[in-house]
């Protein structure tokens, strides 16, 4: 074995392993990453289906609000027809009250 530029066997074993040790690094840095990766777009597909949810929801309660709403301003309608029904009833009953008063008189 030739010793060149000062590097011995030994040296080039220790190199071979240092090469070694750090692909095994960088397998086990990537395994990690996609493992971080897959994770973070689970989170981002779960953040994301939270928000959908709570977007339906405001639109299901949008539709809740103009339906009652919308009752409310149909019992304003039949609370004032029943208010005029009411007046109309007691001014007949006035008239007839005050012409039976009138022919007994």
């Amino acid at each position: 074995y030739q010793v060149r530029d000062g590097i011995t066997e030994a040296d080039t074993k220790s190199i071979a392993k240092g090469v070694v040790v750090l692909a095994a690094v960088g397998t086990t840095g990537r395994v990690i990453g996609q493992k971080k990766k897959k994770n973070n777009n689970r989170g981002e597909e779960q953040f994301n289906q939270i928000m959908n949810n709570n977007m339906k929801a405001v639109r299901n309660g949008d539709k809740k609000l103009m339906l009652a709403l919308q009752e409310k301003h149909a019992a304003e309608e039949r609370a004032a027809q029943a208010e005029k029904a009411l007046l109309e009833t007691t001014e007949w009953a006035n008239t007839e009250a005050s012409a039976r008063e009138t022919a007994e008189e």
